[in-house]
């Protein structure tokens, strides 16, 4: 373990507390990382499954509704043929008259409901008769697509047309068409049943829908048959083109959520399902905002549990930091000085044991200087402790300047004593070094009346280097240092004397060098 002359140097304990520092702080930051993942991941799936929830509801209502229309339609279609064959049974037209026809219809109405009519038109389009009045208007109905459709057309499936507004009546209807055909085949009109939209009005506000709901019964071609609610505008609404409405005519059956209804423009949950036996299929939606509702709450309340335990979280973390800076304080209290901020006598015995035993372990020299503050008890006595402390003070930034390495260390080792201790330094190195700190305390230049040595303040240095093969401890080193610190006091002080050891058997074996 190196040595160094600042206090996050030789893996010191500001070091290592920086360290566990930010290993806190990194666990910090991942678990709250991980706690924001997990809650958006749990508060996302709770959001699908209500979405899911809302689906599954739609579909089953859409179910139902379609089934129902199937019903109706069925019915209808029932009425219709069974008319048809009546008027062609009787010859038509041509056979009946307009006023026997119209009975006909009249009698056909007796087992449906009151929102249903009859209507037939002749081979040009013209409203031959009807079942609400007699005679008919006179309304041409050549335009309209259930009759250019049948009338092109040699089969006898039945036409379902989209609501539109019957010219007869200004009602909002869409029907059933069939064709009408004389006894030879050849296209003779067409007969319809008319559902007045009113009918499945009436029927779905019974349902009693949900705010921002809807139901719709919608064509495979995208024309309206019916909507609850209703709005004239909804008519000419885009739904052919819309993708939801696509993938709703190609699933058959099913919920879906879009972006933007093709009749609202908002976005919605959709449940539908397509007739098998017509082309149309109902819809049952619902605005995606209500459709969120208690996910909303559900989340509303999992983020205050999060950020209110998150807030925790950091509060006990928080601590933990303030608690460990504590520890860090008193850590470093213990092993420095709180005059010159060096390490103190604790701080140097333990780091010098280190590299005492590193120096051994990789064989290289390891030097120790032992240094003192000359008459510095007159110092004090003359100009008093708080000059006597700033004194102090400028003798540990002189030795620190002078320590050219990081791997140089220094302590205050007590009173007005200072080491420093040099690793893989040989004694030619500690010297230069030694004689450095001599002459920066020169150089500063602080009076010092009461001095034997000059009249500035000056310091007295002692070294001694431990060699690969010497024999010894650490603290013969430092007994040898502090040997020579005391015949640089007795040589005359501001001075420099040196003392190397010697690898002979005879370890009180010295020389003793003056720098």
């Amino acid at each position: 373990m190196s040595a160094s002359a600042s206090a996050s140097s030789h893996a010191s304990a500001h070091s290592r507390f920086s360290r566990l520092r930010r290993y806190i702080g990194l666990l910090l930051v991942i678990n709250l990382l991980v706690g924001i993942g997990v809650a958006a991941y749990s508060i996302l799936s709770a959001r699908e499954r209500n979405l899911q929830m809302e689906g599954q509801r739609l579909r089953t209502l859409a179910i139902a509704l379609r089934e129902n229309a199937d019903g109706v339609f069925a019915g209808a279609e029932l009425a219709l043929r069974d008319l048809r064959r009546q008027v062609e049974a009787g010859g038509g037209l041509a056979g009946q008259g307009a006023t026997g026809v119209h009975l006909m219809m009249r009698r056909a109405l007796a087992n449906l409901p009151p929102h249903f009519s009859f209507f037939i038109t002749d081979a040009r389009g013209r409203l031959a008769a009807h079942s609400v009045s007699d005679p008919a208007p006179d309304v041409d109905l050549a335009d309209r697509p259930y009759f250019t459709r049948l009338r092109a057309s040699a089969g006898d499936e039945v036409f379902l047309n989209g609501l539109t507004r019957a010219r007869a009546t200004g009602e909002w209807t869409f029907y059933l068409a069939l064709p009408v055909r004389e006894p030879h085949g050849s296209f003779d009109g067409t007969i319809a049943i008319v559902i007045q939209h009113s009918y499945f009005e009436a029927f779905y506000r019974q349902l009693g829908l949900e705010t921002d709901s809807s139901i719709n019964l919608i064509k495979t071609d995208g024309a309206l048959l019916a909507r609850i609610p209703f709005r004239e505008e909804d008519v000419r609404a885009e739904v052919a083109t819309h993708p939801g409405f696509r993938q709703a005519v190609a699933d058959r059956r099913g919920y879906l959520t879009t972006a933007a209804s093709a009749f609202t423009g908002n976005p919605r949950v959709v449940g539908f399902d397509r007739s098998e036996r017509y082309p149309f299929l109902a819809t049952a939606s619902q605005g995606l905002g209500p459709a969120l509702s208690a996910w909303w709450e559900t989340t509303v309340r999992t983020a205050a549990l999060v950020i209110g335990g998150m807030l925790i979280f950091l509060a006990m973390g928080a601590y933990l930091l303030w608690q460990l800076r504590r520890l860090e304080t008193a850590t470093y209290e213990t092993v420095h000085d709180a005059l010159t901020g060096l390490h103190n006598r604790r701080g140097f015995d333990r780091i010098a044991a280190e590299e005492w035993q590193r120096a051994r372990r990789e064989r290289q020299a390891l030097s120790l200087l032992m240094i003192d503050v000359d008459d510095f008890k007159n110092y004090n006595d003359l100009y008093g402790h708080l000059a006597g402390d700033q004194c102090l003070r400028r003798v540990a930034r002189a030795i620190e300047r002078a320590l050219k390495r990081p791997a140089d260390f220094s302590a205050r080792y007590g009173g007005e004593e200072f080491v420093c201790l040099l690793a893989n330094t040989d004694a030619e190195g500690a010297r230069e070094v030694a004689q450095a700190i001599v002459t920066a305390m020169r150089r500063k230049e602080i009076p010092h009346g009461g001095s034997r040595a000059a009249d500035i303040v000056t310091v007295s240095v002692g070294g001694a280097t431990w060699e690969p093969g010497d024999a010894g401890t650490l603290s013969d080193l430092v007994a040898a240092a502090d040997a020579a610190l005391y015949e640089a006091k007795a040589e005359g002080r501001d001075r420099v004397c040196y003392w190397v050891r010697d690898a002979s058997p005879d370890s009180a074996a010295r020389n003793h060098r003056p720098a």
